[in-house]
Formats: C-alpha cells, sequence, structure tokens
C-alpha cells in the first residue's frame, strides 16, 4: 500500500463516518455517536498506517540495488546517518530502513568535495 492508497482510504472512511452521522445534512449528534464514529476512524487509520509502514521497508540489499551501491556501503551510510539522524533501525545484525528515508541514504556526486580547494598541477589553474 502506497501513501495515496492510505490517504484514500482514510478520506473514505472519514466521509462514510460523516454520511452515518449526520444523514441529511444535519442532525442529533450524541457524544456516544461521535465517540464510535472516531474509534472507528482511528481503528481505520492505525491498521492502513501499520500496513503503509510494513510494506515500505526495505533490507540493505533492496535499499544497495535500488542506488546502485555495494551492499557494504549502504550497510555503513545506513550506520551512519542512524547515528547521526536516527534514520533506520537495527535488528539483530541487519539494518532495515522504510522507502521514504531511502533519498536521503544516496551517496553524494563523486569527486573532490565542494568548497575546497586543491591544486590540479604546477602549470594548471587552481581548481575551486
Amino acid at each position: 500500500m502506497n501513501e495515496n492508497d492510505a490517504r484514500g482510504l482514510y478520506n473514505d472512511r472519514i466521509n462514510r463516518m460523516v454520511d452515518s452521522l449526520l444523514p441529511n445534512g444535519a442532525g442529533p449528534m450524541t457524544e456516544h455517536r461521535l465517540r464510535h464514529a472516531l474509534d472507528q476512524v482511528a481503528q481505520v487509520a492505525f491498521s492502513a498506517g501499520r500496513s503503509y509502514a510494513l510494506t515500505n521497508i526495505l533490507t540493505v540489499e533492496q535499499a544497495a540495488e535500488e542506488i546502485g551501491v555495494s551492499r557494504r556501503r549502504m550497510a555503513e551510510i545506513i550506520r551512519t546517518r542512524h547515528d547521526r539522524f536516527g534514520t533506520g533501525m537495527r535488528v539483530g545484525k541487519s539494518w532495515l530502513i522504510h522507502r521514504d528515508e531511502l533519498e536521503s541514504l544516496r551517496p553524494g556526486p563523486e569527486g573532490w568535495p565542494r568548497g575546497r580547494s586543491r591544486k590540479q598541477s604546477s602549470d594548471g589553474p587552481e581548481i575551486i
């Protein structure tokens, strides 16, 4: 289940609840009916959120394949980002990440870091 499917499920359930509570656009609303309706919406939202989270979990191997790096490099990237930002989670000896975190793990462009200078050669200009 992707994010749009989950949102559609929430909206559909909310619309059905509103229609059942207010069939003619207005009517008596009791506290008990409101609590019951909100409880049902919360249960659907929780279930859809859990499904979304579980179906979008990636292993190190899957993430490495999608990004185009080795499994070992991907594990190191996840470990480093987990230590600094809390990305991913460790389960036993393996790392798991959510698909939404994948883009933040993509390594930057190869080459010399921006903002740092190095001399190309004695006859060439300095590269900045």
